[in-house]
């Protein structure tokens, strides 16, 4: 048994060890990883990986829309005594996106320095090349594009929803908002 690290021609080896060992066999081991990759076990781990990170974009999702929905009563308040003050519907929607702007920038921007900063503390510890059957080292990396779409989607998400309870405000009118404060 021989137990070899870093670059090794294959070929070159299988040839010298039958010139010294005639009857000897060789078995890589990036050969027999090669043959796992595609074993159920390693296929069902990628798709369990990919479902949790899309549960955990949904997640986010639902939570950013309870958060939302929650305050959607005090903001309705707000726009119809906004409206009352002479505050026009397309200056009540600006001022709803940039009341909620900071937050969802600073939600943003958590994120972003979370995964970035979780995939330098971890990635290094982290060698994916056993999966690739691979003898190279191939380390954790966070794939700016899915971060990107994530931040797209909430933050496409924040805009949607804030859009839907200020027209659902504008449509129930100022008087209807102005009443529910009231206890009625």
């Amino acid at each position: 048994m021989l137990l070899l690290d870093g670059g090794i021609d294959a070929t070159a080896l299988t040839a010298t060890l039958r010139r010294v060992a005639p009857g000897a066999s060789l078995t890589q081991r990036a050969t027999v990883l090669s043959t796992l990759t595609h074993a159920p076990f390693q296929a069902d781990t990628f798709d369990t990986l990919d479902l949790s990170m899309l549960a955990a974009a949904l997640l986010a999702v639902v939570a950013l829309l309870a958060g939302l929905t929650m305050g959607a009563r005090s903001r309705e308040q707000a726009l119809a005594r906004l409206a009352t003050m002479g505050l026009s519907r397309r200056q009540a929607n600006r001022l709803v996106l940039l009341e909620n702007l900071p937050a969802l920038a600073a939600a943003l921007i958590g994120g972003v320095v979370c995964t970035v900063a979780i995939g330098a503390l971890i990635g290094p510890g982290i060698d994916l090349g056993v999966f690739t059957g691979t003898a190279r080292s191939i380390p954790l990396r966070v794939d700016p594009w899915t971060l990107t779409f994530a931040g797209a989607a909430i933050a496409l998400t924040a805009a949607a929803t804030l859009a839907g309870h200020t027209a659902a405000a504008h449509r129930r009118g100022v008087t209807a908002a102005l009443r529910l404060g009231n206890g009625e």
